[in-house]
């Protein structure tokens, strides 16, 4: 039988990978076995927007919405849905939910799903959206007529990763938080480590310290596996010599092996090995040849299993 953890994890991966097509299947079989478990469903509805099935989508965040009425991140995805199928008319209700029960939200509340269709602009207490880059792109909330899109960058210091290590820091000194994300604005996923391994008992020992955090998040708590995230720069000099990959903001002119002076191309995810690591970047060997990256244009990274 299916582990639907296993499921939902590697699910989660091929999401944050852009193999929306493929995550489909694992989430859709978790989704089978635990129906009522709105984690899974929100990521399956991400896939299924982000591969351009909006009804699918749109059943997955009606699912959600329907057990759990105040939950504002569902009723936005809803009524993006429902926009990129031409209601327009029936998006307005969750649309207009969503800001009603977020009227002061943080700018970084939402992220923008994909690239968004054309713009279309509505009534009092709905939305519009822009068409910018995909996880770039954050939503504020306006108490007047309309809805607000800026863009903003992740601050390159992970802050509640901070906020983690400070609280581990006096409980469990051994343990090193390597990376905490949020996914999809309400699943908080926490990759740990110490040098004896990790079990599941310190999973939970972890889970229980954060477990106030459980109010804003659907909370996961697990060991970093093979393709272990590197996130400090301790992380890359430790493995200098390993290979890696690292997937950038903002496009970088590549050249390709065999190619021609001139026909760099330009590339957001580079693979090869580590060969250095001072305190501002990183240094890698990649096909097109060594490149160097700032940690602040690095939106992640991780080993790759060799």
């Amino acid at each position: 039988m299916d582990n639907v953890y296993e499921l939902y994890r590697r699910g989660c991966e091929l999401l944050e990978h852009g193999d929306h097509q493929a995550a489909i299947v694992p989430l859709s079989r978790a989704r089978d076995l635990e129906p009522d478990k709105a984690s899974i469903r929100e990521a399956l509805g991400r896939a299924l927007f982000h591969a351009q099935r909006y009804e699918g989508a749109a059943a997955e965040f009606q699912a959600i919405a329907s057990t759990a009425p105040t939950n504002d991140y569902a009723l936005f995805c809803l009524g993006r849905a429902m926009q990129q199928l031409g209601r327009h008319h029936e998006a307005c209700k969750p649309l207009a939910l969503a800001c009603s029960l977020r009227p002061g939200a943080p700018a970084d509340s939402f992220s923008l799903l994909v690239n968004a269709g054309p713009l279309r602009c509505y009534a009092r207490s709905t939305a519009f959206v822009s068409s910018l880059a995909r996880r770039q792109q954050f939503r504020e909330w306006a108490p007047a007529r309309s809805f607000c899109v800026r863009t903003r960058l992740k601050d390159p210091m992970n802050t509640l990763q901070t906020e983690i290590e400070q609280r581990l820091a006096d409980t469990e000194p051994e343990i090193e938080v390597l990376l905490a994300e949020v996914l999809g604005g309400r699943s908080l996923r926490v990759f740990i480590d110490h040098p004896d391994g990790v079990d599941l008992a310190m999973c939970e020992r972890v889970t229980v310290l954060l477990n106030d955090m459980r109010e804003r998040y659907s909370l996961e708590v697990s060991s970093p596996g093979s393709e272990r995230p590197l996130t400090k720069p301790a992380h890359f000099r430790r493995f200098v010599g390993r290979k890696a990959r690292v997937r950038v903001r903002h496009p970088r002119p590549l050249r390709p092996a065999g190619a021609r002076e001139g026909e760099a191309r330009p590339v957001r995810s580079f693979t090869g090995e580590l060969v250095g690591a001072s305190e501002e970047e990183v240094t890698l060997a990649a096909d097109g040849g060594v490149i160097a990256i700032p940690y602040s244009e690095i939106r992640r990274s991780n080993l790759i299993e060799e």
